[in-house]
């Protein structure tokens, strides 16, 4: 197996995984960069009038990177990165 295929059979819980397996592996860290709160902002709109509260489903796996709009430009941005 690649090392692709290797990290994707662990994280599902396989002894192997092959080109063309559908897999559910478990997300051990999911990053975004700093304009997730533009995101974050479309999900809440497509949550509303459901009744599903819009959360993350473990914070502690979440990491959001300032790469990109470093320091921020404007007040605005700073703004929108404090969320």
């Amino acid at each position: 197996m690649t090392l692709a295929e290797k990290i994707l059979a662990r994280a599902s819980g396989l002894a192997e995984v092959r080109p063309g397996d559908v897999v559910e592996p478990r997300v051990d860290l999911a990053m975004s960069h700093e304009n997730a709160a533009l995101v974050i902002n479309q999900f809440l709109e497509i949550f509303k009038g459901t009744t599903l509260p819009p959360r993350i489903w473990d914070p502690r796996r979440v990491a959001v990177i300032f790469d990109h709009r470093v320091p921020a430009e404007s007040p605005k941005t700073a703004s929108n990165q404090k969320k």
